[in-house]
């Protein structure tokens, strides 16, 4: 859908378009839709690694001994199928869905009350919402590159027993946040060409341009975008 409507609403701008093409092919379509398949084969391969350096399978064990090691390492795998795993997602978390129940502007200091609208709520896998959210947080923003801002989310969802956000689910998280990106600015350009006098319409796309034109930025530095 979000390929039918680059080449339907963007087709005047013939060097734009292209590289939204180009963007969403490597950096999506490449990775989503996320599978049982895939699934496996992640977790496949983290418990792989789940083996001491004598060969021996971790799980296996006495865990009453001193095994320091192995026990952080099943805590990783536990903590990574939690994110391979499908729940009921909310699909549209951003600012204008959340209510705050202290907000202090000096520090920057936010604490949520509640989320609202759950009309896009579904069943499936909740590295979605992850990457979803991600893609909202990323507009608005001045300072902070696309990297820094999709790390801080993550960073949000760091375990006590995990040293790290799974880097199994990076890729997935990047892939969905561009995809979210790209699917809300086709949108918004398919209402500019459907609405072209409403000035509103227009004025919410900006946003959508700028943080798809970092994602071209951050995909041309890369080295992949630039043919």
């Amino acid at each position: 859908m979000v390929a039918d409507k680059i080449e339907k609403f963007l087709r005047n701008d013939e060097p734009e378009r292209k590289k939204l093409q180009k963007l969403l092919a490597d950096r999506v379509a490449n990775v989503l839709p996320l599978t049982a398949e895939k699934v496996e084969k992640e977790l496949g391969r983290a418990s792989s690694s789940l083996y001491d350096e004598h060969g021996g399978a971790v799980d296996e064990v006495d865990y009453e001994q001193d095994n320091t090691h192995g026990t952080t390492r099943t805590k990783e795998l536990q903590f990574l199928s939690r994110f391979f795993r499908k729940q009921w997602v909310h699909t549209d978390l951003n600012d204008t869905n959340i209510l705050f129940r202290a907000i202090d502007l000096h520090t920057k200091c936010f604490e949520y009350g509640a989320v609202l609208d759950f009309g896009d709520s579904c069943f499936d896998y909740c590295l979605y919402d992850i990457g979803i959210t991600a893609a909202y947080a990323c507009m608005y923003q001045e300072t902070l590159s696309i990297a820094e801002i999709i790390a801080n989310i993550c960073y949000g969802y760091f375990h006590q027993g995990a040293t790290q956000f799974p880097k199994e689910c990076l890729q997935y998280v990047y892939a969905v946040a561009v995809g979210r990106t790209l699917l809300s600015l086709t949108c918004a350009c398919e209402q500019i060409f459907l609405q072209p006098d409403n000035e509103y319409v227009a004025h919410t796309a900006q946003p959508l341009k700028d943080v798809a034109g970092k994602h071209l930025t951050e995909f041309v530095c890369s080295g992949k975008g630039s043919h």
